[in-house]
């Protein structure tokens, strides 16, 4: 009686290797493409509005609450520093834009009294952040 040897078995951890290779670099990919950005210091509610556009959210943030506290770039202002420290960030730039994100219960004479201390900017673009109804 003649027996057959046994079928050889392949090491399976060689071809385990690569696959963890491929797992690893898109994790790294997916981790490097994924955009990410600080949180806003204080909570904020968008007003609603009926109209929409893209509106590309690049450009510096102006953060204001309910209670009037205003933040850009991750600071807390007082009203009287604000205007000088927009000179500042908008200093030599041809067209600078500036993203005011307002909560929606934030009283309007605080609003525009942001929106007059910034208006001294030569050239400045505002933008008023809203949620889409």
């Amino acid at each position: 009686m003649k027996l057959t040897p046994p079928p050889v078995r392949q090491d399976t951890e060689e071809n385990v290797l690569p696959l963890i290779n491929i797992v690893f670099l898109l994790l790294i990919f997916f981790m490097l493409a994924g955009t990410i950005e600080a949180p806003d210091l204080f909570p904020i509610e968008l007003p609603k509005s009926v109209q929409s556009a893209d509106v590309d959210k690049s450009p510096p943030q102006l953060l204001i609450n309910a209670d009037g506290e205003i933040a850009f770039q991750q600071d807390r202002l007082d009203s009287d520093r604000l205007a000088d420290r927009l000179k500042l960030e908008f200093n030599g730039q041809a067209s600078p834009m500036l993203i005011i994100k307002a909560d929606m219960a934030t009283p309007a004479k605080v609003l525009l009294d942001v929106v007059n201390q910034v208006g001294d900017i030569p050239g400045l673009r505002l933008t008023l952040l809203a949620d889409k109804q």
